[in-house]
């Protein structure tokens, strides 16, 4: 990065207070005492390149040649500064002469400065000892679409900005700008400006973003989440790289190599990344950060840096790139390639190796070290063994790195993250639990070796020792089911959302196979499976109900089940199967065919998604009825361990759905069993016949038969799946998205549950309809968010068809034993007719020969 001077020195200059207004000091404690309080936002507005130790913010000073951090810095608590190679003339004991230092200013025009420009407010004109600093207002994030327009007397000290960049959160509301401002003297100076309520009245400030601080483009990395991103820094490079890689959204971090720390490089995480940096110091530092701190989050991360240019833009005659022959100025970015001639055509013309590099960790950089007793380089893992009074190496193993100890937030559970190749090269990542090191060790061995590990089982018992000795500096957060954890939502194979310290899914259960995963693109899954679900009510319903599970949590919503009943090969099956994409393919789809014991661990694994349970008719009716509370409930049964003592017991939140060919409570009744009311609102009945012919099915999108439709969705959920849960992951773990869902949720399911129940309605209805209008106000926000491609109302159009068709089968709006004594009172009549029942005619009173008898066995 070109270090030129940010403003010119002037001889005039002095640090002290001596020679202000005795009459007005009270300026210069309002000042201080507000850059204190906002001392990031403070930096960030003098355009200082900072990193923070301690309390102190070390700076860049603008004002000379200045490379490296450490000969200048700023106390964050108490203001005194100091620039140790500049001596006596560049130190002070507040923030105001900090700004008349840098700006070249009095004491009395840096006060007015930090007040007028840095707070967007006036200074006092009279005033006093006491007088409170003002009220700083509400920062409004995102801007409102009537903001009022920023004034032209707003930029009168700084003439107006030469460009502007906009910041927008992921829906495209705008969070404020970014301000580059030409000063007379040729250099440049960046300004944030946001929107603040100050007291109720709306007006622009020069003052920063919260942190962690949005990525540019923010709205694009979500319009276009299956595209690499290109991270380049700075705006302007920004907006300049987009004609030369149209094929990636490009971004940057705020305040670029200065600001890495404080900026939210969550929407990169899964993601194929390519950094640019500039060419200079500072840039290739900027780089090295974005990059291992992605790696940090995710070790598996696709991170590549962007080589320097060692072509011209232009063919020869041989039509191949001419060669470099100059170094590249410093500073030289994405704005200079462009200026320079780079195209996309011409930039294809670099090998893919040539143009990029991969990003290692730290750690990976290290070919061979020493753990413990072991070796490990890029051959294999070996035990160092005496032989003959010599040190000789055995290997036991292929390469295995041992990359940070785990544990959970109680300090228990301890384990082992590693990594390691498998023949073709493909990365592995495994957390051993340690517990599994005792005994034999079979069973992470067997685990390893599946995985493509290379082990000499003649050393086995060293590599159980090679875990043993292994102690990694690093430490990440494990827990034992997927779902929320705090801020971040764990799967198997990847963890959402940011964290103080990374966190892993780590169970015994290692060898267990995940029926979690992503196949295809979303834009594939809504083309083929998404568009197809479109005038289809129960599929509408299905994938709804799968979406809503991470949602569970933050409305406190309990949990239940939606059970599609109807005849053989009508659908229901594929219905489950559409749903199931929602996270992962067929396997996700379980059978009612087990007992009570095993369907808690199988909740366990589906915690905060959706469990899909495949022909009730399967399980044992006396099984039935206690499954369905079981999952509702949310816990397992207490039981013992071998010592007498109670085992921790499961939980779990989600919604099943469920498939038979007849009702929970026809299936109990055959065993001469009778269905709760507990039970039945646990699994809400829908009939999977739509009325339309067609079994499940009401729109068959040109399909020649239903069946075949059918086939053809079985298909291609096997074909595309995945891909929306982890879209919908990517969204809600951004910061304050899930309250904002949680809050556009419980509108419309609220607003269902008005518009769909009669006064009148029991309770148990009431709760039952809060279940579909909380399904269908996730599907609402999956739509409006561009997650589904149905349009607006749709889900809540398809859940409401479904609700009438519950509320009619069900027999009304009066409590379930009400609905069963009617039925078993009607029951009985049709079964006995007249041989136990006699009508009764108005006017006749002698009944002789009538064929009413008590019946001693009724």
């Amino acid at each position: 990065m070109n270090k030129n001077k940010m403003f010119p020195k002037r001889t005039s200059h002095t640090t002290s207070r001596q020679g202000t207004d005795p009459e007005q000091p009270d300026i210069f404690t309002q000042a201080n005492d507000l850059a204190l309080r906002n001392m990031d936002n403070f930096v960030d507005w003098l355009g200082l390149e900072t990193q923070h130790q301690g309390k102190e913010i070390q700076f860049l000073n603008p004002k000379r040649e200045d490379d490296n951090f450490g000969s200048a810095s700023i106390n964050s608590e108490t203001g005194i500064w100091a620039d140790f190679a500049e001596g006596d003339a560049a130190k002070g004991a507040d923030c105001v002469s900090f700004v008349a230092y840098l700006r070249d200013l009095s004491q009395m025009e840096a006060a007015n400065l930090i007040i007028e420009d840095f707070t967007g407010s006036t200074p006092p004109t009279t005033p006093t000892a006491q007088q409170a600093p003002k009220d700083e207002g509400t920062r409004l994030h995102p801007i409102p679409a009537n903001a009022p327009p920023v004034p032209e007397s707003f930029y009168n000290k700084m003439g107006s900005p030469s460009m502007t960049f906009t910041y927008k959160n992921t829906e495209g509301n705008t969070l404020g700008h970014i301000l580059r401002f030409d000063l007379p003297s040729g250099e440049k100076t960046i300004r944030p400006l946001t929107l603040w309520d100050v007291n109720g009245t709306i007006q622009w400030k020069m003052k920063g973003f919260p942190v962690p601080h949005p990525l540019y483009n923010l709205d694009q990395l979500a319009a276009r989440p299956d595209d690499p991103v290109l991270v380049v820094e700075g705006e302007k490079s920004a907006d300049a790289a987009r004609s030369l890689f149209p094929n990636y959204v490009v971004t940057t971090a705020m305040h670029g190599a200065k600001s890495v720390d404080k900026a939210d490089l969550s929407p990169l995480l899964g993601r194929e990344v390519l950094i640019w940096p500039d060419n200079d110091e500072a840039g290739h530092g900027y780089a090295s950060k974005i990059g291992q701190t992605l790696l940090e989050q995710d070790s598996l991360a696709n991170v590549r840096v962007l080589k320097q240019l060692a072509y011209l833009p232009e063919l020869g005659e041989d039509g191949q790139l001419k060669p470099q022959t100059e170094a590249l100025p410093q500073g030289f970015d994405a704005a200079d390639a462009v200026q320079m001639g780079w195209t996309a055509e011409l930039l294809a013309f670099i090998p893919p190796d040539e143009l990029s590099e991969v990003v290692t960790s730290e750690k990976d950089q290290l070919n061979e070290y020493r753990s413990g007793n072991f070796v490990i380089n890029d051959t294999g893992v070996f035990a160092i063994k005496q032989k003959n009074g010599d040190e000789v190496l055995v290997r036991i193993c292929s390469r295995l790195d041992i990359v940070a100890l785990s544990r959970d937030s109680n300090n228990a559970n301890w384990g082992l993250l590693t990594k390691f190749k498998d023949h073709d090269g493909h990365l592995h990542e495994k957390a051993i639990p340690k517990e599994l090191l005792s005994g034999t060790g079979e069973a992470y061995r067997q685990v390893l070796l599946n995985s493509g590990l290379d082990i000499d089982m003649k050393q086995k018992d060293s590599l159980t020792m090679y875990f043993m000795e292994a102690q990694p500096e690093s430490r990440v957060l494990c827990v034992n089911t997927i779902g929320w954890h705090n801020n971040v939502f764990v799967l198997p194979s990847k963890t959402f959302g940011q964290n103080d310290q990374r966190v892993i899914l780590q169970t015994p259960d290692i060898d267990r196979t995940s029926s979690f995963g992503i196949r295809g693109e979303l834009a594939e899954w809504q083309q083929f499976i998404g568009m197809k679900c479109i005038g289809n009510s129960r599929l509408i319903l299905a994938v709804c109900i799968a979406l809503t599970g991470p949602f569970l949590k933050v409305l406190s919503v309990e949990n239940g089940g939606f059970h599609f009943r109807g005849q053989s090969s009508s659908g229901k099956t594929k219905a489950l199967s559409v749903a199931a994409s929602i996270w992962g393919g067929k396997g996700m789809v379980r059978s009612w065919r087990t007992t009570g014991n095993a369907i808690e661990s199988l909740a366990v694994e589906h915690n905060d998604t959706v469990l899909c349970l495949d022909e009730l008719g399967q399980v044992l009716p006396s099984e039935a009825g206690d499954i369905a509370y079981t999952l509702g409930n949310g816990q397992s049964k207490s039981r013992a361990n071998r010592f007498g003592h109670a085992k921790p017991t499961g939980k779990w939140r989600l919604l099943f759905i469920s498939t038979g060919e007849i009702g929970l409570g026809d299936h109990m009744a055959a065993n001469g069993g009778q269905v709760r009311a507990g039970q039945e609102i646990r699994l809400l009945d829908i009939p999977s016949d739509a009325s339309s012919g067609m079994g499940i099915f009401e729109n068959i999108h040109q399909a020649d038969t239903a069946q075949q439709f059918a086939d053809s969705l079985q298909t291609m959920v096997e074909t595309y799946h995945g891909t929306v849960g982890a879209a919908l992951l990517d969204l809600i773990t951004q910061p304050y998205e899930l309250d904002r869902a949680a809050y556009f949720i419980d509108e419309s399911a609220t607003s269902f549950v008005s518009s769909y129940v009669p006064n009148n309605a029991h309770g148990q209805i009431c709760r039952a309809a809060m279940r579909f209008g909380v399904v269908a106000g996730v599907g609402e926000y999956c739509i409006e968010k561009g997650l589904l491609p149905w349009h607006a109302g749709d889900a809540t159009h398809a859940v409401s068809l479904c609700f009438s068709a519950w509320l009619e089968t069900r027999g009304g709006n009066v409590a379930a034993e009400e609905v069963r004594a009617l039925a078993q009172v009607r029951e009985y009549i049709e079964r006995n007719g007249e041989s136990r029942f006699t009508l009764m005619q108005q006017g006749i009173e002698d009944n002789t020969g009538d064929r009413t008898e008590r019946n001693q066995d009724d």
